[in-house]
């Protein structure tokens, strides 16, 4: 999917985590975010397609 855009949406579970599978290598520009909180975001480098990646801690700041 190099060059290529879109958007893949996921929601998280009730402890608050998610996965996605099947990404392809490559950079990918993550956005954390729910209703009344700052957006956060994040980018992952995919090696190779598949490729396995670490937990990401993300914390969410209720918005003014």
């Amino acid at each position: 999917m190099t060059g290529e855009q879109g958007v893949i949406e996921e929601k998280t579970d009730a402890q608050g985590g998610w996965a996605l599978n099947s990404l392809a290598k490559g950079e990918w520009h993550l956005t954390f975010q729910t209703p009344g909180y700052v957006p956060v975001g994040a980018k992952v480098t995919l090696m190779a397609e598949l490729a396995h990646v670490n937990p990401i801690p993300v914390v969410l700041k209720k918005a003014k």
